[in-house]
């Protein structure tokens, strides 16, 4: 099933009202082009794959974006656009299914700096974990006993209770849980892989390299 747009205004309000599965967008149109119309698909989190059509393939280095699948230029064949679609349908089933099994591995997040842990939540939860956040030890340790995650990420210098401490009692109440260290301290990482810890990320992190390590550690849990 097909929908049309002619501008980048339209369509929006297609995507926000039909949902579609894929996205064919030119990037020259009246009123707001196709560039401008995925920065407010961003901005709005409408995370649609993408094929792009364009007649100047120049500007190709342009749309270095995420959900952006493909990059056809014009004229178009017809085959081929279709072979597209048919690729990013498959691709984009492929991750909803590996979303629905992430959706059941549980991550708490400990992290004092409010703003970095909700930015590391959101990431984490685009990518399908389910996320809990904590702003200290203490907290942790709570969040631990009662969700039983697949997985912490924790920081190291924390008020009342820090990451090392943490650890060490969640050891003593006999929780083998993997942990992924992130600390702006670059110093404590031997410290740390006496401990055990899975992965240790100096701030400030990638949080593509998290989520990397992530699923390394989630991985061999299974």
């Amino acid at each position: 099933r097909a929908m049309t747009a002619s501008s980048g205004m339209e369509g929006l309000q297609v995507l926000q009202d039909k949902k579609p599965d894929v996205l064919v967008l030119d990037i020259l149109m009246p009123n707001m082009d196709g560039y401008t119309m995925l920065r407010e698909m961003k901005k709005k989190n409408i995370m649609v794959p993408c094929i792009i059509l364009t007649a100047r393939e120049k500007l190709k280095d342009l749309f270095d974006i995420q959900h952006v699948a493909r990059f056809l230029s014009k004229p178009i064949d017809m085959d081929q656009l279709r072979k597209e679609i048919e690729t990013v349908f498959y691709e984009s089933k492929e991750k909803k299914m590996e979303a629905a099994s992430n959706k059941s591995k549980t991550i708490v997040v400990i992290e004092d700096d409010v703003r970095l842990a909700e930015n590391v939540k959101i990431f984490l939860e685009i990518k399908g974990y389910t996320v809990h956040v904590a702003h200290n030890g203490n907290e942790g340790v709570k969040k631990c006993e009662e969700l039983k995650p697949a997985l912490i990420v924790t920081d190291v210098m924390m008020p009342e209770v820090d990451g090392f401490s943490m650890i060490k009692r969640l050891q003593r109440l006999q929780f083998d849980i993997p942990v992924i260290v992130i600390t702006g301290k670059n110093k404590l990482k031997e410290l740390f892989e006496v401990e055990g810890v899975r992965a240790f990320l100096t701030k400030p992190i990638d949080l593509n390299e998290l989520e990397r390590h992530v699923a390394e550690a989630l991985a061999t849990e299974e």
